[in-house]
C-alpha cells in the first residue's frame, strides 16, 4: 500500500502535528507512506518539499496577491504542476489530503482532476473545507445556507485564514467549494464524531462518504514521568500545586476568548480559595505566556513556544492540572497528549471535547462562559489528590485505548484497502 499525504502546513508544528503522526503510524504498520509539503525544507526522506524555481514562483504571485486582498484559497496555482509530477511519479494508491488553505498546497479547482487519477481521502481538521473562509464558525450557522454577510467580515476582524477585506468575499468561496466538493469523489474524515456531524449538515458535503477517525498519538512517548525529576528538569518547586496550560507556539492567547476566561478563573479562585491559591504555580506554554503570567497575579514559569517534545511530556508530567480554556475545537492533539501522560484535565465542553473526556468520566468539563466552573473545578481538583489520580488513570486508559498509533492506523489501513477495491 502507497499513500501520499498533501498538506500546506510543516507537518512537526503546531495543529498539522497530526499529519506527522499518522504518516509515523502508518509507516510503522508496513505502509509505504510519504508527506508532501508546503513547508520551506524537506523534514527527512519521506517528508519532502517540493522547491518552485523562480518562474513557477513568478506564474503563482498574481493568485497570491488575489489572495492577500480577498482572503479567497484554493482559486488556482500554477506550480502544482511540480506538486502533480511527483504524485504521479510515486504513483499512491491513496491521496489524503490535510490542510489545503494555503498559497503552498492544492488548488480546489484540482480535486476533480486528483479525485479522476487516484482514490481520495480528505481529513477535515477544522471547519475551513465547509465554510466561507472561517476555520471554526464560533456558533454562526450560515455555512449551511452559503455564507456571505458574515458577521466576523462585518466587525473587521480575521480568523485563521479568513482575512478581515473590505469586502465579504464569503458567499463566493462557499460556492467555490460546493462546485469543487460537487464535482469531486472523495471520502471524508473526521477526527472527532463531533466534527462528523458538521459535515453530515453541510450543503458543500451532501451525500459525501464521512468516516468518523481520531488522529494518533505515541502513547509509548506521550507517557507518564516521575513527576520529582519532571519539576526540577523545570525548575519547578517540589511542594505546591501545578496547572499547566499550553497555546500555540507564536501566540498562547491565538484562539480568541480563551485567555480571558483563563485568567478569569484564576481570579475567581483567588478570591473563593485563597489558602489554595497561595500554593498553585502556573506553567504556560507558548508565545507570549510572560504577559499572562504577570496579568494572571499568580506565580510560575513561562516557557515560550516548545518545540522539543519531551519538554511537553515533562510539564505534563511535573503539572497537577491542565486547563483548556478553548472556546471551539475538533480534537485538540495537547488535551490527547495530556491525558497520553495521564494528566487530569479541565476543559470548554465544546466541540469533541466531550467525547475525548467520555463525557466528564475522563477529566472535568466546564462551561465555555464561566469563570466560577472553571475555578470551581480547579479548586476541587486540586484539593482531592485521590479524584486526580483517578481522571489522570481514565484519561491514560481512553488514550491507550482510542488515539494509540497502533490502534488508529489499522482502522486508517482498512479505510484505504476499502475505498481502493471500490475504486477498482
Amino acid at each position: 500500500m502507497k499513500v501520499l499525504h498533501l498538506t500546506c502546513n510543516d507537518a512537526r508544528t503546531g495543529g498539522a502535528k497530526a499529519v506527522h503522526r499518522l504518516h509515523v503510524a502508518l509507516l510503522e504498520a508496513g505502509v509505504e507512506s510519504r508527506v508532501l509539503l508546503g513547508a520551506d525544507e524537506d523534514k527527512s526522506d519521506r517528508e519532502h518539499h517540493v522547491p518552485r524555481p523562480l518562474l513557477w514562483r513568478a506564474a503563482d504571485k498574481p493568485m497570491r496577491i488575489v489572495t492577500g486582498h480577498t482572503g479567497l484559497h484554493g482559486l488556482a496555482r500554477p506550480s502544482f504542476h511540480l506538486w502533480r509530477r511527483e504524485i504521479d511519479a510515486f504513483a499512491p494508491d491513496v491521496v489524503h489530503l490535510h490542510w489545503t488553505y494555503s498559497g503552498h498546497s492544492i488548488p480546489l479547482t484540482q480535486l476533480r482532476s486528483l479525485s479522476a487519477s487516484y482514490p481520495l481521502v480528505w481529513t477535515f481538521h477544522d471547519m475551513w473545507p465547509i465554510t466561507g473562509g472561517c476555520t471554526n464558525s464560533k456558533g454562526c450557522e450560515r455555512w449551511k445556507t452559503g455564507c456571505g454577510s458574515c458577521p466576523i467580515i462585518a466587525d473587521g476582524r480575521g480568523t485563521g485564514a479568513m482575512l478581515a477585506t473590505s469586502r465579504d468575499w464569503t458567499g463566493l468561496q462557499w460556492r467555490i467549494k460546493r462546485r469543487a466538493l460537487r464535482r469531486t469523489e472523495l471520502t471524508i474524515v473526521a477526527p472527532s464524531s463531533w466534527m462528523a456531524g458538521i459535515v453530515r449538515q453541510s450543503p458543500i458535503t451532501r451525500g459525501a462518504d464521512v468516516i468518523c477517525l481520531p488522529n494518533p498519538i505515541d502513547t509509548d512517548f506521550f507517557s507518564p514521568r516521575n513527576r520529582v525529576e519532571a519539576r526540577r528538569r523545570l525548575g519547578l518547586p517540589l511542594a505546591g500545586s501545578v496547572v499547566v496550560h499550553v497555546g500555540k507556539p507564536h501566540s498562547i492567547g491565538f484562539y480568541e476568548g480563551r485567555i480571558v476566561l483563563f485568567v478569569q478563573a484564576l481570579r475567581r479562585l483567588r478570591e473563593t480559595a485563597p489558602d489554595l491559591a497561595g500554593d498553585v504555580r502556573l506553567l504556560l506554554v507558548g508565545g507570549g505566556g510572560a504577559e499572562l503570567l504577570r496579568s494572571s497575579g499568580f506565580d510560575g514559569i513561562a516557557l515560550g513556544g516548545v518545540s522539543d517534545e519531551g519538554v511537553l511530556v515533562d510539564c505534563f508530567s511535573a503539572a497537577d492540572v491542565m486547563v483548556n480554556t478553548t472556546q471551539y475545537d475538533n480534537l485538540p492533539g495537547v488535551v490527547q497528549e495530556a491525558m497520553s501522560c495521564g494528566l487530569a484535565v479541565i476543559a470548554s465542553d465544546v466541540g469533541g471535547l466531550p467525547e475525548m473526556l467520555d463525557g466528564g468520566e475522563a477529566g472535568v468539563l466546564a462551561d465555555r462562559s464561566s469563570p466560577a466552573a472553571f475555578a470551581v473545578a480547579l479548586e476541587t481538583l486540586l484539593r482531592d489528590e485521590r479524584l486526580r489520580g483517578q481522571l489522570g488513570r481514565r484519561a491514560r486508559g481512553k488514550a491507550l485505548r482510542s488515539y494509540e498509533g497502533r490502534v488508529v492506523a489499522p482502522a486508517v489501513l482498512a479505510l484505504y484497502e476499502r475505498i481502493r477495491s471500490c475504486a477498482r
